[in-house]
């Protein structure tokens, strides 16, 4: 399939010198998808630098929501030692 794909016009000049490529096929029809880059824009520090940022949002976001759910399972323990069992001794 991968030297079938190769035979379309851009392909074997994308292939060539400082870019990257990826490929991807579609097993249910005869398309391919080809995207070629220039290595600079692939590599430069603001592209590193939005991925770090990515990496750490998503962090940070699954650690809030970890401290959340922490929380109202806390905030729920409180409220039955210190709410509910007092009004059930009461009744």
């Amino acid at each position: 399939m991968l030297a079938k794909s190769l035979d379309h016009s851009g392909v074997l000049e994308a292939l060539h010198g400082e870019h990257i490529v990826a490929y991807g096929g579609t097993p249910s029809s005869s398309w391919a998808l080809l995207v070629e880059e220039p290595w600079e824009s692939v590599a430069t520090p603001l592209f590193n630098t939005t991925l770090f940022t990515v990496c750490f949002i998503q962090e940070s976001v699954r650690l809030l929501y970890k401290n959340i759910l922490i929380q109202s399972d806390l905030n729920a323990e409180l409220f039955r030692k210190r709410i509910r069992q007092p009004l059930a001794r009461n009744l």
